[in-house]
């Protein structure tokens, strides 16, 4: 790890399981990208972790730290062990791979996968097993995830946005990764918006 850089901005800060660390994500002059930093939860000196990444989430043991770190121009999904060591790729596609998240249980991961096929785009919501098999859970046409987090058990709570004509439409919804149907939505908010 090196001293932090010159900087603007923090973002999506999230203590680890034992309540001493807080991982964040910063934009790093030096590599004109998003980095990792961690630091005391008491406060201190930030230390860089990675050279490129962002949307960190801790292990539930607290020992590892998954996030999106790109390749080649296209984010991917990696985890390292929570000093920035032991980094390894979790995904290894074409497709854009972003907000990563561990399930409360440790034995699964899931994360948001943007494929564009032709003209149309969309937003997969993908859960990956112990053994490394991915599982599209649903697909969102026309729709960005904000944000996502797993809940106790087995499901996800995401934020998303889509445009309905001339409108923003903000939702919140529940994804159960278990179900055969599993998305419901929790709120529903259109908002006015100049195009």
């Amino acid at each position: 790890p090196s001293a932090v850089p010159r900087r603007r901005g923090y973002g999506r800060p999230a203590a680890s399981p034992d309540g001493t660390t807080i991982v964040f994500e910063m934009y790093d002059d030096m590599s004109h990208d998003f980095a990792l930093f961690t630091v005391p939860i008491e406060g201190g000196m930030p230390l860089k972790i990675g050279p490129v990444g962002h949307m960190p989430s801790w292990s539930p043991d607290g020992g590892r730290i998954l996030y999106s770190g790109a390749v080649r121009g296209v984010y991917q999904i990696f985890f390292c062990n929570r000093k920035g060591a032991d980094m390894r790729r979790v995904t290894e596609t074409i497709t854009a791979e972003s907000l990563p998240v561990w399930s409360p249980d440790g034995l699964r991961i899931a994360f948001a996968r943007d494929v564009t096929e032709g003209q149309q785009r969309r937003t997969a919501i993908v859960v990956r097993d112990a053994a490394g098999k991915d599982k599209e859970i649903v697909n969102l046409l026309g729709t960005q995830v904000t944000d996502m987090v797993w809940s106790p058990g087995s499901v996800l709570l995401i934020s998303q946005r889509s445009m309905v004509g001339n409108k923003v439409h903000d939702e919140l919804a529940r994804l159960d990764v278990d179900a055969s149907k599993p998305k419901e939505e929790i709120v529903t908010d259109p908002q006015n918006t100049e195009t």
